[in-house]
């Protein structure tokens, strides 16, 4: 009997196989289904990434490759809702911000931009404490802007970073010394709001000073990104508990956060990192400058460029990327676009690049990386 049950389960399996295999060559491929943990019962609001949505009645779920207007509460009620009210003017940052999927990990890449940011609903106000988890990874671009920082937030300011808490229209941003995410590589933050005994912690380790004080102030939304300009980075989830959570039920949400977004890794594809806009003194060009990491070999001859420009004059959201057929190569000659640096040498307009970098297999990371941009000081 045991061996017919056996025969039985392997020719099943064996007949959904073959039917896969039939499908998987007439149809195309559906984009990788990420998973995520599942920690939600410990909290009083839960955010992550594959659970957004590409339209407002959370009808048409998110697909890699597609923009995430609502990001679900899989708690209550208090979900997401993207809430620019400005128009950005690059296709180098899609509005809202686009979901992609690196395996079986889902992510949304929240550019640097201006009022990059998701709101719930206003609800009755809630006293602290608060404890607030967020996974993320940071990316180079332009730094010393809020990670997160819409109610319960942390900023990077270069030599410190914030935690801040917003209650109306007042933050309160105590500095806590030295910043500790890595670029490119995966952190988990938690940050127990508890007025004068404030804690941040990062990859579960506290930093320094032990405590700060954020106030007594309350919160009576839930939010992410900023009001201002935010700091690029991979957003992958937030776990909001109005309360605290206890040391037991940490170590197991840690446990839990940590096994599935692994701190200090970084996607095994290759990767541009310390990426530059450096002046040619003598082909009076900017050129392109970066490390490239990874596994295998680069392949230079699939690199990608992308370039763009700030006038110093403009908001700082009016960042403009340069079209693919003027400005694709490793430098950009400035002779060559004569109308945009009209005064060159008086800090006018700032130049920065983008770059995708490849190896000799094939393989890349899913996004462009930008450099800080570089004044245009030079005569």
């Amino acid at each position: 009997m045991k061996r017919i049950l056996s025969v039985t389960i392997f020719l099943l399996a064996a007949v959904s196989l073959i039917q896969l295999q039939s499908c998987s060559k007439s149809d195309p491929a559906p984009a990788a289904v990420a998973i995520f943990p599942d920690v939600k019962s410990y909290f009083d609001a839960a955010y992550v990434a594959p659970q957004s949505f590409q339209d407002n009645g959370m009808t048409n779920a998110i697909v890699d490759g597609t923009s995430a207007l609502v990001i679900k509460d899989l708690v209550g009620d208090n979900h997401l809702i993207w809430s620019n009210d400005r128009v950005v003017p690059s296709p180098m940052w899609p509005n809202p911000p686009v979901y992609h999927v690196d395996g079986s990990i889902g992510y949304i890449l929240v550019p640097n931009v201006d009022k990059s940011r998701w709101v719930s609903k206003l609800f009755a106000k809630k006293a602290q404490p608060f404890d607030l988890y967020v996974a993320l990874r940071d990316l180079e671009a332009v730094s010393f802007e809020g990670y997160f920082a819409v109610t319960l937030g942390m900023r990077n300011r270069g030599d410190h970073v914030e935690i801040s808490l917003t209650d109306g229209a007042n933050t309160v941003s105590p500095q806590m010394n030295p910043p500790l995410l890595e670029f490119n590589k995966i952190s988990i933050v938690r940050i127990r709001f508890d007025g004068a005994n404030s804690k941040l912690f990062i990859n579960n380790v506290q930093v320094q000073p032990n405590t700060v004080d954020v106030g007594t102030g309350g919160i009576n939304q839930i939010g992410y990104g900023t009001v201002s300009h935010v700091a690029q980075h991979d957003f992958f989830g937030m776990w909001v508990k109005f309360g605290t959570i206890s040391d037991t039920d940490h170590a197991t949400i840690y446990k839990t956060l940590s096994d599935f977004y692994k701190p200090g890794t970084f996607p095994d594809k290759p990767l541009a990192t310390n990426i530059k806009a450096t002046w040619n003194t003598t082909s009076k060009a900017w050129e392109a400058k970066y490390t490239y990491q990874g596994t295998n070999p680069e392949d230079k001859t699939k690199t990608e460029y992308r370039w763009g420009y700030h006038d110093r004059s403009q908001d700082l959201n009016t960042a403009n990327l340069l079209t693919t057929s003027q400005a694709s190569a490793s430098s950009l000659i400035r002779a060559s676009f004569n109308t945009i640096w009209t005064q060159p040498g008086l800090n006018k307009v700032d130049v920065f690049c983008s770059v995708k970098v490849y190896d000799n297999k094939g393989n890349s990371w899913d996004h462009f990386v930008r450099s800080p941009p570089t004044p245009d000081n030079v005569p």
